[in-house]
């Protein structure tokens, strides 16, 4: 293997290991590298924050931003790219996996290239945690009719509310998951 193979195995590990926030346990750096069964296990252990999928899937992938997906391969893998790393990054963790990380909403391509050169292509959206922000929405303010959509990289909210403070809330919570929220909820006396 070569050092530059080397360094991104360790990284990718480490990844692994610190977005799980899990401890691998007594096992060295170097068993952490060069081991499948210990990958296997970090892999077999990783919460939701990281998906799994396989490289089979057509049509687009989805990761939320600030997540992250682990993509299978049935072919062992020499290059990955991303047509615009500030939306996400890649790196091939092992002949077979490549990690995903969304970084901030927007669609890009990614491009994996098989040990033959060969490329494939898939469209990648990171999106924002709209389910989240919902529960979230619902859980603080429970009698409201707020509606909550991504476009783009902006949230948009919609529906009605008891009051203009009410409003300002609903955006106060949206804009913690991104900077663009477009407000058009309508305030309504019940």
């Amino acid at each position: 293997m070569n050092s530059r193979k080397m360094v991104l195995a360790k990284t990718a590990v480490s990844l692994i290991v610190l977005l799980t926030g899990m401890a691998i346990g007594e096992v060295t750096e170097q068993e952490q590298v060069f081991n499948p069964s210990v990958l296997a296990q970090v892999a077999n252990q990783i919460p939701s924050q990281v998906r799994m999928v396989s490289a089979e899937t057509e049509g687009r992938l989805r990761v939320q931003s600030g997540k992250s997906l682990v993509i299978n391969s049935p072919e062992a893998l020499k290059r990955v790219s991303i047509t615009a790393p500030e939306v996400a990054s890649a790196v091939i963790i092992s002949p077979h996996q490549v990690l995903i990380h969304g970084q901030t909403p927007g669609s890009v391509t990614l491009l994996l290239w098989n040990e033959q050169d060969q490329a494939r292509s898939f469209d990648l959206e990171v999106e924002l945690d709209v389910p989240g922000l919902r529960g979230t929405m619902e859980r603080i303010l429970p009698e409201e009719k707020i509606v909550v959509r991504q476009s783009g990289s902006a949230l948009v909210l919609t529906g009605a509310v008891s009051s203009e403070e009410i409003a300002e809330q609903a955006e106060l919570l949206a804009q913690t998951k991104s900077e663009n929220v477009v407000n058009l909820l309508e305030v309504v006396e019940l």
